[in-house]
């Protein structure tokens, strides 16, 4: 007989999680499995799209400090940056 799966053994856990509430940085309430589909829909984008972007630290910049947020995308708003839906890819 094999061994359990990973999923098999810890099942309860990974759908208790996945059941659980939060509270997005947006303020909507989404069950924790949700949050990258939350993160596409309108209401979020338009949410992350109003928020300051914070200039540069003035310790210089330093690869330790985690993820830039949107600093990057900055300028794209008319080519494709953050609104419209996403691209198709081709791949036939």
């Amino acid at each position: 007989m094999p061994s359990p799966s990973y999923y098999e053994r810890n099942r309860s856990v990974i759908l208790e999680k996945a059941r659980r509430l939060i509270v997005c940085d947006c303020g909507a309430r989404i069950h924790y499995s949700n949050r990258s589909a939350h993160r596409k829909t309108v209401a979020h984008r338009i949410w992350v799209k109003a928020q300051p972007v914070a200039g540069p630290s003035s310790g210089g910049e330093s690869s330790s400090e985690g993820p830039r947020g949107l600093e990057g995308l900055r300028g794209l708003e008319g080519s494709r940056g953050l609104e419209g839906p996403l691209p198709l890819l081709d791949l036939c």
